[in-house]
């Protein structure tokens, strides 16, 4: 059994320390704490620790491209800079099926609801996993994603970057990337986003 904290997004802390309590009063299992990330490159999690403020675990010196972060005006704007972004690292010669789009909300209340395809693609939305289409792109919640990963994570609606839930949300948004990892944000959360980056610097010390 694997527990994370940190992507507690489903109850409340008091629930998790509770069960994980239960457990080892009940079963009494051998813990150990796992403290090496073996699944993002360092890019991927540094910028996760820094944007959620959730210390990082010890990262494997695997260096991958740099994390973009894209500030948004509207939905067309976010959906003129996913177009572009998408277009070019399907021009560099990569596979569509490395590609994940991740949003906190449902396709129909997200910032691209109105986009059926993407570069010629047909967005797939994924409620269960045996609905996966290698040669559409995936499109699924953050919450229907948790445990999962992907090449490539495009991470769209990220509109809140203060609150301990925006942060869970986002940690588990981000670090499902291993290789690339593109972030998208309301430019009226822009303050709030830099902030963010300002308040996690010191974990990277």
């Amino acid at each position: 059994m694997f527990l994370d904290p940190n992507q507690n997004i489903f109850s409340t802390s008091q629930t998790y320390d509770f069960a994980l309590d239960y457990l080892k009063e009940i079963y009494r299992p051998f813990v150990r704490k796992l403290s090496q990330n073996c699944r993002n490159t360092e890019q991927i999690g540094r910028r996760t620790a820094v944007v959620t403020s959730i210390p990082p675990a010890k990262h494997m010196k695997i260096s991958g491209p740099n994390v973009v972060s894209q500030p948004y005006l509207d939905d067309k704007d976010l959906q003129r800079l996913l177009k572009k972004d998408i277009g070019s690292y399907l021009g560099s010669g990569n596979s569509i099926k490395d590609i994940t789009i991740l949003s906190r909300y449902r396709k129909i209340n997200s910032g691209i609801s109105t986009m059926n395809q993407i570069c010629g693609y047909d967005i797939n939305e994924v409620s269960d996993i045996s609905f996966v289409k290698e040669k559409s792109i995936n499109y699924y919640t953050v919450q229907s994603f948790k445990g999962l990963e992907s090449k490539v994570i495009f991470s769209i609606d990220m509109n809140g970057f203060d609150t301990p839930y925006d942060r869970m949300v986002n940690y588990v948004a981000m670090s499902r990337a291993k290789i690339m990892l593109y972030m998208y944000y309301p430019i009226e959360k822009k303050d709030e986003y830099t902030e963010a980056v300002l308040r996690g610097q010191d974990l990277l010390v």
